[in-house]
């Protein structure tokens, strides 16, 4: 009991803001829990947005500059979960599969390019492979199975992407987590000022009951707030009017009697 007094707010304030708090906490957990339990497959990791969008941004600044200057933007741009390569011809380690033929069908109509000019290899990657080198030794284990999406420029060069099932997915809808986690805040914000408008007067109302209890003198509240606390109040000024007029007549009757007991 005395554990939970400490960390249950007393106030009605304070207990709608622990709600909304531990409600927004709740959200987090379970969206959360929900992108652990979801898998994709690497073939699902191709395909998502967020890989067909910087596979397409690469395209375009990669087919405006010379092979240096892609070698360049490459080395900058290259992550741990995110690396390429440049060559003569399209990365050869691995192997082709009916998925990954099926795979480049499609990546050929959403670019759109030539199925020529693209190639879609399933391949066991290591440490040594693309930017992996980059990772820390905590963050991915290797090796592991991956794509490589190679596509052949307008120069003749190929430009290798690996694409691997990790993290993707969740930065993928992180935005929508923002967004949801946002809104929460905002409808919280509107709450929390509504039962402010609620607990103001409700304060009131009780600090001028404690006094009137205690016997002294209390001023006539301001109806103010919803309408039910706007009768509350009202129904404690009659109260309390009522009462002061009841105790001032006996007040006079008994100065009356008391006078009339002390003249013969």
């Amino acid at each position: 009991m005395r554990l939970r007094s400490l960390l249950v707010p007393r106030s009605l304030e304070g207990q709608m803001i622990a709600v909304l708090a531990l409600s927004l906490l709740g959200l987090f957990i379970t969206l959360a829990a929900m992108e652990l339990r979801r898998h994709e497959s690497v073939l699902e990791t191709a395909e998502s947005r967020i890989v067909l969008d910087r596979l397409g941004g690469l395209y375009v600044m990669a087919e405006h500059v010379n092979r240096q200057e892609l070698e360049r933007l490459i080395h900058f741009i290259s992550s741990c979960h995110a690396g390429y390569t440049v060559s003569d011809a399209p990365f050869a380690e691995g192997r082709e599969t009916a998925a990954t033929g099926q795979l480049k069908q499609r990546l050929a109509r959403v670019f759109p390019i030539e199925v020529g000019e693209l190639a879609v290899r399933s391949a066991t990657v290591g440490r040594d492979h693309f930017s992996y080198g980059k990772c820390r030794p905590s963050e991915i284990d290797l090796p592991m199975e991956a794509l490589v999406i190679s596509r052949r420029l307008p120069s003749g060069m190929w430009i290798n992407a690996e694409v691997h099932p990790h993290e993707w997915h969740f930065r993928e809808n992180i935005g929508a987590l923002l967004r949801a986690g946002a809104a929460f805040l905002f409808v919280g914000a509107v709450a929390i000022l509504f039962m402010r408008r609620l607990s103001r007067p409700l304060n009131s109302l009780a600090r001028a009951a404690q006094q009137f209890g205690d016997g002294l003198k209390v001023e006539k509240l301001d109806e103010q707030g919803p309408s039910d606390v706007r009768r509350a109040i009202g129904a404690f000024n009659t109260m309390q009017q009522q009462v002061t007029e009841e105790i001032a007549r006996r007040t006079r009757t008994l100065a009356a009697i008391s006078h009339d007991v002390r003249t013969p």
